[in-house]
Formats: structure tokens, sequence, C-alpha cells
């Protein structure tokens, strides 16, 4: 029996100290059969040859990808398959580029309470009350086969209205929404200030960065585009 797989998946948007944090992080952490893939949004025209190679030398994978459908259509993307040619996945960790690991081992605290659930469940960071409780998109784990049973609003995700109504404005057909009819447990994986991933620009003014620093020493801001 083969190891149980996890791809960690960043959805990135140019903001390039955010993806040397986040390789700076995933070689300090506990791997567990995980794989990094950054994918940065990219407009025609941009040239992210030092960046690929910048990842690829500190074994990430780096992917481009048309700008268009946000992180949702990321979301999507993987969930249909059309992502990436390696399928062989079990659980997919799912964030954007400003929400950072504040915990070596955030791969198994996500997909723990998974593995170790009878009727299955999906993690998370945290539980959004604005509009209607649901469950935000900025930093998520769930299985493969969940992931084949999730609904998008569009075949393609193109819009900013797409995402809203997946998240929190499809009312019967929200993330959370289809989550619950699937009879599966939503699980938040502790308060947003001890969490062990943090949505920066989200909750800045909780100021973990001196956490974070402490958790992954030796971070340099290369600053170079």
């Amino acid at each position: 029996m083969r190891p149980l797989k996890t791809i960690v998946v960043v959805s990135l948007y140019n903001r390039y100290a955010n993806l040397e944090r986040w390789v700076h992080a995933w070689n300090l952490c506990e791997k567990e059969n995980a794989k990094l893939f950054i994918v940065n949004n990219v407009d025609e025209g941009t040239d992210c040859s030092y960046w690929r190679e910048y990842c690829e030398e500190r074994g990430v994978s780096f992917v481009e990808r048309q700008n268009i459908g946000f992180e949702t259509g990321i979301i999507q993307d993987v969930c249909y398959g059309r992502m990436f040619a390696e399928q062989n996945w079990d659980y997919l960790i799912f964030a954007t580029d400003d929400t950072i690991p504040m915990k070596k081992d955030f791969v198994s605290r996500f997909t723990k309470p998974i593995i170790d659930s009878d009727n299955g469940c999906i993690t998370f960071i945290e539980m959004s009350g604005v509009f209607t409780p649901h469950i935000r998109t900025s930093g998520f784990c769930i299985d493969r086969e969940t992931s084949k049973r999730l609904e998008f609003p569009s075949f393609q995700i193109e819009f900013k209205e797409d995402c809203y109504d997946f998240e929190h404005q499809g009312g019967e057909d929200t993330f959370l929404a289809q989550i619950l009819k699937m009879e599966k447990i939503p699980v938040q994986l502790g308060h947003i200030r001890r969490s062990c991933m943090w949505d920066t620009d989200h909750r800045i003014s909780y100021h973990r960065w001196k956490e974070w620093n402490e958790e992954f020493p030796g971070y340099i801001n290369t600053n170079k585009l």
C-alpha cells in the first residue's frame, strides 16, 4: 500500500515576497509525503523564469496559469484534474499566497482529522460569519473523493461573482452547503490566533510575524522581481 500523498497548492499573484516566505517555511516543514505547488496567475508577457528557477532549485513545483478565475478558478482546475498531469493524490491543502504556515507540522494538522474521521470531513482555518456562515477559500483541506463531488457555478470560473457564489453567496450550492449535503464534518483548526496557518491579509491586526520568524528562522527577503 502506497503512502498517502498530499498536494499543497498555493495561489500566487506576483507577490514574490509571499512566494519566498512560503518556500522558506516549506523547506523547514515536516512534509508528511506532501508536495508543494506554487501556482502563479500571470498576465500575457509576464516573465517568471527567475522564480521558476528559484522554486525548482528548492524542490518546489512552479506552475504558470492564465490570470483568470481567481483562487476559485484554481480550486476548480485542481478538482477537475485540469491543473496537473499528476493526479495520484489523496488530500489537497489549498491556500492563497498571503496565507502562510505557522507550524512546521501544518500538513498533518490539516489531514489528520480527515484521516481519523469515520464520516469524512473538511478542515479549514476559519469560518466566516460575513453574509452567511461559510468556509473561506484562503486555506482548507479536502480529500480526493470529496474534491470530485464538488460543483461550481460554471464549467470555467472566470468572474468574481462566480467566486462569491461558490464561497458564500450561492445559497444551497456554496462550498460549505455542499460539504454538509455530503454529510461531511467541517472542522476549524483551532482559534485563528493560534491556527497552523495565518491569513496575513485578513488578520493583519494579530501581528503573528514574531511567532512566524521563531518557527521559521533565517528568512531573508531578496526583493528581486
